[in-house]
């Protein structure tokens, strides 16, 4: 019986594994789902967050966690470095994905309709300060490290989406006085078709939720 990953195609943390799953060719052995309606999905997983992955009747949240488990799981093709140092360069750039760029991109998400000029004025300084760390780790000229896909691109790319919608959406240029991430992030979408794809989607189920908004 595969195992279910509960997707919703907006959210980077989804994204991230959705790549991953695709990447490693695990199509056959992990369902990816639409997460159904929260009330049924909080049955399934009790923090009500996407992603999950069900595994032998056991509900594994959290997208680090499953990405970790799925590279145990299935080692090869690794989307891990090759090296001790190599695995912690990977390591690295996802969490400061999850510590810095999403919590900051966390605060402007919340101040889409009722606007605080405070919180939207730490929110874009939290997200010019993440692609600065972030940007001091990119290696490139392609991928942020070991010259491939891995968990480091997974997490960046998907979360580094935002930075071409929300931040213009509160008067920002996009990776405005990043050039590097920004090169980073054009060059990984257009030359790798799994990445391009997954953020394709991304940018479908945006439009998606812009109209149901509007309506």
């Amino acid at each position: 019986m595969p195992m279910i990953f509960y997707d919703a195609h907006l959210s980077p943390f989804t994204t991230r594994v959705r790549i991953q799953i695709r990447a490693k060719g695990l199509e056959n052995d992990i369902q990816i789902t639409p997460r159904p309606p929260i009330e049924d999905y909080r049955v399934i997983s009790p923090t009500g967050k996407v992603p999950c992955l069900t595994v032998d009747g056991f509900t594994l949240p959290e997208s680090e966690t499953i990405a970790e488990f799925i590279e145990d799981s299935y080692p090869e093709p690794s989307l891990r470095g090759h090296t001790a140092l190599g695995k912690a360069k990977v390591r690295l750039q996802s969490r400061l994905v999850d510590t810095y760029l999403m919590a900051s991109f966390s605060i402007l998400f919340g101040q889409l309709q009722k606007r605080d000029e405070a919180r939207i004025a730490e929110g874009l300084e939290g997200v010019s300060k993440a692609l600065g760390l972030i940007e001091g780790y990119l290696e490139g000229p392609l991928y942020a490290t070991q010259n491939r896909l891995t968990l480091a691109d997974c997490a960046l790319a998907p979360a580094m989406f935002f930075c071409t919608t929300i931040q213009p959406a509160f008067g920002q240029a996009p990776f405005q006085g990043h050039d590097k991430a920004a090169a980073y992030f054009n060059t990984i979408v257009a030359d790798d078709r799994l990445v391009g794809a997954a953020i394709g989607e991304m940018g479908v189920a945006l439009k998606k939720f812009m109209g149901a908004g509007a309506g």
